[in-house]
């Protein structure tokens, strides 16, 4: 690495106007509202708000007054005098309506079973019922205050209740012989990093992101562009001692843009203009800190690699932005993988680049240091980083990394551009994965979401992108006789693959094990009991073997396989 070169890149990146302002102003700028929205979800969850509610009442509405003036404070409801109440409601000028319906003539009696586990409700049930009014809350959802003035006033008036009934049934002389109380025992800390954490760790990846983006893209793929990077392939310092330069000016400006993101937040929570959500503290002692600040600055790290990759890979600063938005995408949905409530550190999303920290982070500002998995996260964001550096490294030492290959035309450059635009669609791919099932009820059960995902996007999907690129089917999914030695092979490979797979569960459990949520979640999804058989094997093992194979081991493999290794095209599909 050349010091030389390096201060010359550090320098030319602080002296860009746009390197400054992603990397540091703006961040100055959205922290505190992200503090501040955080803080007002955290109360609007916990009811925390000290805003005093507007509420009416229909009239005549017998023996309300008493139940309002009993039931909810004074100090958080405030009584108007109304008209005409439902005109009030819709203009806003009331947060809650109360009304008294009559009762009703008639209501179901208890049933026997209750008698015989509560024996002292004998002389109360013998009674004959009477009618009882109902009390109807009348709010607006679309507001607010009227929704939180609907959940207050409604558990105002059940506690209300309880206690009415409580003191009839100790006049009465009756026992229930139990009595339920619900505590929460989780501290302040704990519930401020389950809020905060998540948001925490894609709020970084967000600032590196957009902070290095600049400095990455501009220094391989803006500067080829110039002309000004063949002027430096020519002097005597290697290419190796370029890219090694420019990775460490990427992420020195990232790892500054963590150090300044951590700067700012302290100083923020330090002196008190924004206050932590839940007025929880940091974790107690240096220890954690450190932890946190290292995970920040292997997510720099591998952020910088994965930037300048994605420049070394374009040939102007212009196509370089265009690889850089889904990747954006698919890097900020990593992020917020400590969203999902069924994911713990110690599962497979620790070998996963910045999904890690979205987990570890909240367990970490909770108290918990987990020491194996923060290892692990450590050396699986180094290792992808080395990974990514090594083949931006071959790339640069091309002969052709600077230009003069001889034009393509006709069919190759349509195989070109969809090498180029396959793995980016793939992602999206993924992505709609997860986001289209959980938002239609009809994808939610087995047979809906499985025949989307394998009917629309495993299979038309990938299709219809065949077809847009003008690519043969037969290129892509080659339909060859097959050696029957090759067959008998892969049939008794089958038991041998089952029994390796299972062992490799066993031994990895203790270190990674399977969250049990997504295990409950996917056995509720598969329904067993309910589900016929030959469903289970369509759905299961079938489709599967016919779109999975057709969308990754067809489309993707041949797409990919003039542009990556034989070992990294098998990690990527």
């Amino acid at each position: 690495m050349s010091k030389v070169l390096l201060r010359y890149e550090l320098l030319a990146l602080l002296r860009d106007t746009r390197t400054i302002f992603l990397s540091v102003l703006l961040p100055i700028v959205l922290l505190p509202i992200l503090l501040y929205t955080l803080n007002r979800f955290g109360q609007r969850v916990g009811g925390q708000f000290d805003d005093v509610y507007n509420i009416g009442r229909v009239i005549p509405s017998p023996g309300l007054d008493v139940i309002v003036d009993d039931a909810l404070s004074p100090r958080t409801f405030r009584e108007m005098q109304v008209e005409d109440g439902q005109a009030m409601l819709k203009e806003g000028h009331l947060d809650l309506l109360i009304k008294v319906l009559p009762p009703k003539e008639k209501e179901p009696e208890l049933a026997e079973d209750i008698l015989k586990m509560y024996p002292g409700f004998a002389p109360l049930l013998s009674q004959k019922p009477k009618g009882r009014p109902t009390l109807e809350l009348l709010y607006r959802s679309d507001k607010e205050r009227s929704v939180r003035a609907y959940v207050q006033a409604s558990r105002d008036l059940h506690q209300f209740r309880d206690a009415l009934l409580a003191e009839y049934l100790r006049r009465q002389n009756v026992s229930l012989g139990v009595r339920i109380r619900a505590e929460d025992v989780s501290t302040p800390q704990q519930r401020a990093a389950h809020q905060y954490g998540p948001a925490l760790s894609a709020f970084m990846v967000l600032m590196l992101l957009g902070g290095g983006s600049v400095a990455a893209l501009d220094s391989l793929a803006g500067e080829r562009e110039r002309g000004t990077l063949s002027t430096l392939f020519v002097s005597s310092i290697s290419r190796r001692e370029i890219a090694l330069s420019k990775f460490a000016a990427v992420a020195l400006i990232s790892v500054a843009v963590a150090l300044i993101q951590i700067l700012n937040l302290g100083a923020y929570v330090f002196f008190g203009f924004v206050k932590w959500p839940l007025n929880a503290a940091l974790p107690a002692g240096i220890g954690g800190l450190m932890v946190l600040l290292t995970l920040f600055t292997v997510e720099a790290i591998f952020t910088a690699s994965l930037l300048l990759y994605i420049s070394a890979r374009s040939s102007s600063f212009k196509e370089a932005q265009l690889f850089f938005f889904p990747t954006f995408l698919v890097a900020f949905a990593l992020s917020l993988s400590g969203l999902m409530p069924a994911l713990v550190s110690r599962s497979v999303v620790s070998l996963i680049p910045l999904s890690g920290p979205g987990v570890f982070i909240p367990e970490l500002l909770s108290g918990r240091l987990d020491l194996p998995v923060f290892f692990l996260q450590v050396a699986v964001h180094l290792g992808f980083a080395y990974l990514l550096l090594r083949s931006t490294l071959e790339r640069m030492e091309r002969e052709d990394f600077l230009g003069g290959q001889a034009p393509v035309f006709g069919k190759a450059l349509l195989f070109e551009h969809f090498s180029q635009r396959t793995l980016p669609f793939f992602a999206l791919l993924c992505a709609a994965l997860f986001v289209i099932p959980s938002n239609f009820e009809a994808l939610t059960s087995l047979q809906g979401q499985g025949l989307f995902n394998q009917l629309i996007l495993f299979l038309l999907a990938p299709y219809l992108l065949l077809k847009y690129y003008g690519q043969s089917l037969k290129d892509v999914v080659p339909f060859k006789m097959v050696d029957l030695r090759i067959l008998l092979i892969c049939l008794l490979l089958i038991p041998l693959g089952q029994l390796a797979a299972t062992g490799l569960s066993h031994l990895l459990g203790p270190l990674l094990p399977a969250p049990v949520k997504a295990l409950e979640m996917m056995m509720e999804l598969l329904d067993i009991e309910n589900t016929p058989a030959w469903q289970l094997y369509l759905l299961i093992g079938v489709m599967p073997g016919i779109c999975e194979e057709f969308a990754f081991r067809g489309v993707l493999l041949h797409s990919l396989h003039k542009r990556f290794s034989p070992w990294m095209l098998a990690f990527v599909v």
